[in-house]
């Protein structure tokens, strides 16, 4: 065999291992985190408490083109048992001449000139404090808070956390598109915060619901103003902090896409900032290596991977391609993803937050050719934000919290 094919051969081997490990990954940190991961959330925060006081938040929500969910954004604010907060909305190119406000907890604001942007509003809002806080949140548009978000929120800070990310939970569960999406955020949400958090590792970090110490988040310089902030956001935290620390008891309620296209767009946008910042996880994966600190080898690592959909879908090609080359590998091959299906049903059926989603399974294979669909998109999400369309107005008192497993 020449040098060139043995080399063939040893890159199909390395990539074969490192694709394997992504796959049987999600069952070991469901293994590890049950067997030794932190049971008592609470406790364990009140062991590492290192501040007494109450933090004094700023929450940022970027309104664009769209007022409809800023009152009940509002609303649920108002309804907060923790009082030390103060609401900066930044209503970017929207008519606001209609809303009235009263309470001097909440600041609407209009640009000028329209910013168009999710980073340049996040910007103009902290360019717009009147007082000095201690810790920004930044919100979606259609978010709701829980009655007691900032109080459990309060508690991580007070124990030494620079960076939480908060849980962001589905308002309801209307359409089939909506539950099928939410199993899939299960899943994510175990393996790259629930799980990681009670091992003690850092939590990938999501544009909505992320809260950050005001000073650190003043050093970040973002490459552009498209999509994939919180990317950008998440290298910075992760070269600069020990542990972004994960808050399933602090939730915020969202969205899910309702129908295929707000879904396909919504990925489309994901897929581009996956590839976009491939190597800023790359240069978290090496600062691990360089100081050998495992959490960022880790973080990193599993940063690294394709979305889900193309790293099952490139296992299945190698199990194919091992058939001509060695069965037994191919053996191998099948017994992996057959680990990971049963892994993610099972984490997905039984990890989640709202009941009814088991029937969702069914609906996967549409929801993997949508996102084949929005990988051949990419080019869109280069030249535009690609907003994706929120459709459910609701207020928070009318979430019926019996639907929910939250603490």
């Amino acid at each position: 065999m020449s040098t060139f094919l043995n080399l063939l051969l040893g890159l199909f081997i390395i990539i074969q291992v490192i694709f394997i490990l992504y796959l049987v990954s999600p069952l070991m940190l469901l293994v590890f985190s049950t067997i030794i991961g932190k049971k008592d959330l609470n406790k364990y925060l009140r062991s590492r408490k290192v501040y007494d006081r109450d933090f004094d938040f700023a929450a940022i929500i970027t309104v664009h083109q769209d007022t409809r969910f800023i009152a009940p954004f509002i609303d649920s604010f108002l309804k907060q048992t923790y009082k030390k907060f103060k609401v900066y909305i930044i209503a970017d190119d929207c008519d606001i001449s209609g809303i009235k406000i009263s309470d001097d907890r909440i600041k609407l604001i209009s640009p000028t000139t329209p910013l168009n942007s999710k980073v340049k509003s996040i910007q103009y809002a902290v360019d717009c404090f009147d007082k000095q806080h201690d810790v920004m949140v930044i919100f979606d548009s259609d978010s709701l808070v829980h009655p007691n978000y900032f109080e459990k929120l309060n508690a991580y800070f007070q124990s030494g956390y620079a960076a939480v990310q908060c849980i962001t939970i589905s308002k309801s569960l209307n359409t089939s598109m909506a539950k099928v999406e939410t199993l899939g955020w299960v899943f994510t949400t175990f393996i790259e915060r629930a799980s990681r958090m009670m091992l003690g590792l850092s939590s990938t970090v999501s544009g909505n619901g992320i809260a950050i110490k005001i000073a650190l988040y003043k050093d970040i310089n973002y490459v552009d103003s498209l999509g994939g902030f919180d990317k950008r956001l998440q290298t910075f935290l992760m070269m600069k902090l020990d542990e972004i620390a994960f808050a399933k008891d602090a939730v915020v309620f969202e969205e899910k896409t309702n129908d295929s296209k707000s879904f396909e767009t919504q990925r489309t946008r994901w897929i581009y900032s996956y590839f976009k910042y491939f190597n800023d996880n790359l240069l978290i994966f090496k600062e691990g290596l360089r100081k050998t600190n495992f959490n960022k080898l880790f973080f990193g690592f599993s940063a690294m991977r394709p979305p889900l959909f193309l790293t099952v879908g490139i296992g299945f090609l190698c199990m194919l391609i091992n058939l001509f080359i060695d069965p037994f590998i191919s053996l191998v091959w099948f017994l992996t993803l057959a680990v990971f299906v049963f892994t993610f049903v099972g984490i997905s059926t039984t990890k989640g937050y709202q009941r009814g989603l088991s029937n969702a399974i069914f609906l996967l294979p549409k929801i993997v050719f949508l996102q084949f669909k929005a990988l051949f998109q990419m080019g869109k999400a280069s030249k535009s934000f690609m907003k994706t369309a929120h459709d459910e107005v609701c207020y928070i008192d009318q979430i019926n919290y019996n639907d929910f497993n939250i603490n």
